[in-house]
Parts: structure tokens; sequence; C-alpha cells
């Protein structure tokens, strides 16, 4: 059967934008990719949840629960996902948010 586990729509320390942003789910599609790139084995995908606002988008790792593989892959993903944006999805981020919006997301880097 196939199944999946959530991982969230940004990494652990990073914000995202709300729900109800028409960008919110172009963001998961960045995260999913980032995920892909430190993940290769892993299925991810960005999956459509309803709510009573219209629903909003969050980022999975799908797998089949009769293959361990793609099981160990799924979990590895939800239990060593990253903390931050790696560098390409910030540049992808830099194309999606206003530039005020990237500067007060990304500022606290250079003084850190």
């Amino acid at each position: 059967m196939i199944d999946y586990v959530y991982i969230g729509e940004s990494p652990v320390d990073e914000d995202c934008l709300p729900s109800d942003d028409s960008r919110s789910a172009a963001e998961c599609r960045i995260y999913a990719r980032q995920l892909r790139r430190q993940f290769p084995n892993a299925r991810i995908r960005v999956k459509r949840e309803p709510g009573g606002w219209g629903g909003y988008s969050t980022v999975v790792a799908e797998y089949d629960d009769s293959i361990p593989e793609e099981m160990k892959a799924a979990f590895d993903v939800e239990g060593e996902s990253p903390m931050n944006w790696d560098l390409q999805a910030k540049f992808e981020l830099s194309e999606l948010l206003s530039v005020q919006e990237f500067n007060e997301r990304f500022s606290s880097y250079e003084s850190a």
C-alpha cells in the first residue's frame, strides 16, 4: 500500500509563507527539490491537503509499505530533514519572494 510521511512546508529552522499565500505551493516545490537533492533515493512530492480556508500544500515522502527500502528512505527524510535552506533553494526563493521579503528572511545569516 502507498503511504507517506509528512515532512513540512520548509526546513525546520526556516520561516515559510502563510498557507493562504498564493506562493506557498511554489515554496513547497522549492523545498521538495532541495530534499530530492539531499535524499535521491526517496520519493518526495508536494501534497495538497484540504482545509477550511481552501487547503494548503505540504511536502511528503511517499513510500510503498511492501518495499522496506522505500519505507526506510521516507523515514530517513523525516528524521534527517535539513534545518536550513541550501544555496540552490535560496537562489530559487530569491526569484519567488520580493527583495524585501528575501532580505528580511536571510539578513540574520550575514550577522551570524
